[in-house]
């Protein structure tokens, strides 16, 4: 019986980081920043974030503040001065939304009533991830044994094998044996170089879920 991987962003909740910083209320629209270098900055950081341990960063909170820090240091013009990284902060949950969050929960619950091995494989940063998890019960609903994220790895799933290396030992099982749920297409074709049955299915879509459950249906997986 195949075991299944599910990314996070996209997939499970909303994308994150993109509404927050770029979306309508998010903060380049709030501060009116200049959105083409916001973005290239924005971006930046946020992979540079998902891609470090909390071993050089401290706590995730520590990284969150100094990851606010860093953007309101560089558009320091643009913002109030006497903005803090606590009032970023403070927006972020407002941007955690899950995706068709009965259906996925019934999915998940129905996949390990049958025995079915269940894991997370996302690029994200240890902040965000803490939030998500905090808020949608990640690791009570998966099994934080089974849930590998980019900031424990040091790189995105993008960069090479590693992220798919370190989901299938902890889910105990080889890569033929899995089937992989991404939003993203150059994760799709990592994970099918590596040799996980991948499929791409809509990004932040009330069709994410029809998605997955249509695959695992067809597969008599459910």
């Amino acid at each position: 019986m195949p075991s299944i991987i599910f990314d996070i962003g996209g997939v499970l909740v909303r994308d994150i980081w993109e509404p927050l910083c770029f979306g309508p209320g998010g903060i380049a629209e709030k501060y009116n920043l200049p959105i083409e270098r916001f973005s290239d900055f924005a971006n930046a950081i946020n992979v540079e974030y998902a891609k470090t341990s909390l071993e050089r960063t401290g706590t995730w909170q520590e990284a969150e503040h100094a990851c606010w820090s860093r953007i309101i240091a560089e558009f320091a013009q643009y913002f109030p001065a006497d903005i803090t990284p606590n009032d970023l902060i403070e927006m972020t949950d407002d941007f955690i939304h899950p995706l068709n969050q009965e259906d996925i929960i019934h999915i998940i619950h129905a996949l390990k009533k049958k025995g079915t091995k269940v894991g997370i494989c996302s690029d994200m940063s240890s902040f965000l991830y803490a939030r998500i998890t905090k808020k949608l019960h990640l690791e009570d609903l998966i099994g934080a044994e089974h849930i590998i994220v980019s900031y424990n790895v040091g790189e995105l799933k993008m960069d090479g094998f590693h992220m798919f290396e370190s989901i299938t030992k902890a889910l105990g099982v080889p890569s033929q044996d899995c089937i992989f749920f991404d939003d993203r297409e150059v994760n799709i074709q990592k994970a099918d170089e590596f040799g996980i049955d991948a499929v791409l299915v809509p990004a932040s879509s009330p069709e994410t879920s029809y998605a997955i459950r249509s695959v695992l249906l067809a597969k008599e997986l459910l």
